[in-house]
């Protein structure tokens, strides 16, 4: 992921766009479906990074279905949500399921998903940058162009941050270093 998060900053500079300092890198399917729909992305993941966070997903929505069956059932009105998954039931937002690499300056806007649900997994160690984090205001904020969030989030490596869509949330700004996470929002497909 790596790799490709810096070939697509060289990308970006030698094209006269400065260095946001985030790259999204979209998994192989979420690329495809930005094409079909004329969303500009970055270069999709190689094949084996896509293959072990294709399974990774997968293996959080059993660990959901088996820790969190009531929360399933209310957002998704169904019983397994990886049998929605394998099944290719959920639609996500634009350029997801997809790895976010933050640089210094890295950042992402306070928003609102809009799906049922939205998975983190963080991949970088909390040593491995200085600021970060994920920010959240209280439900139904309005004030969080005005007010700081209510809580900032900085979980360990590995770990899965799950929240419903309609949580105002933003990528707090990466000081020095690298912060590297996997990000999936999605809802089940209508018709």
């Amino acid at each position: 992921a790596r790799i490709v998060a810096n070939e697509e900053r060289s990308k970006r500079l030698s094209s006269g766009l400065s260095d946001k300092g985030l790259v999204r890198i979209p998994i192989v399917s979420a690329k495809e479906r930005a094409n079909k729909i004329g969303t500009p992305c970055a270069a999709s993941l190689d094949e084996h990074t896509d293959r072990l966070l294709t399974e990774i997903f997968g293996r959080i929505c059993k660990l959901l279905d088996k820790d969190h069956p009531s929360l399933i059932t209310s957002l998704f009105g169904q019983d397994s949500l990886f049998e929605l998954y394998s099944c290719g039931n959920l639609a996500y937002s634009s350029r997801e399921p997809a790895i976010n690499v933050y640089t210094k300056g890295g950042k992402f806007l306070p928003h609102e998903d809009g799906q049922k649900l939205t998975i983190l997994v963080p991949l970088s160690k909390c040593e491995d940058f200085n600021g970060g984090g994920t920010a959240f205001w209280c439900p139904n904020s309005t004030s969080h162009r005005i007010n700081p969030p209510s809580m900032v989030i900085r979980p360990v490596s590995g770990s899965v941050l799950l929240f419903v869509g309609s949580i105002t949330h933003a990528g707090v700004v990466v000081e020095e270093g690298e912060r590297v996470l996997f990000v999936a929002s999605f809802s089940v497909k209508r018709g």
